[in-house]
């Protein structure tokens, strides 16, 4: 008798202790995937906002040369050179964008549509660069 209570209670232990132990490796898997998952697209947005930034650069160093703006070389790229000239479903946050000054938006149209929006003008109604860059997601 004293046998099978011993190991009744050491089988209790050693199936409490494989659950701490399964428990905290799916938590510790869990939060590295998660991590994993926010460096990505951090890692993400950084490269696309550089890649951005040195095309945005090229086209307005071509445009003070010879007042006219190149379309960019990469495909997923397009320069817009007026603001009524955006197609509609970006024109209201980078009008909203603009409001607040700043020269860079992101736009989510859908589910499959994301933008990045450069504004290459001091003035808000001039030229801007837009990538669609949901193939990168």
């Amino acid at each position: 008798m004293f046998n099978k209570l011993r190991a009744s209670i050491g089988g209790g232990i050693r199936r409490q202790l494989f659950l701490a132990l399964a428990s905290f490796t799916l938590f510790l898997c869990a939060s590295y995937t998660g991590v994993a998952v926010l460096v990505a697209y951090v890692t993400e947005d950084a490269v696309l906002e550089s890649i951005l930034k040195h095309e945005a650069s090229a086209a307005q160093t071509l445009y003070e040369k010879t007042g006219v703006w190149r379309q960019p070389n990469a495909s997923y790229m397009q320069l817009i050179p007026a603001f009524n000239q955006l197609p509609e479903e970006l024109k209201a946050t980078v009008h909203a964008a603009n409001q607040r000054l700043a020269l860079k938006a992101e736009v989510f149209t859908n589910r499959t549509s994301h933008y990045h929006v450069m504004r290459l003008t001091a003035d808000q109604a001039g030229a801007y660069l837009i990538a669609e860059v949901s193939q990168f997601l």
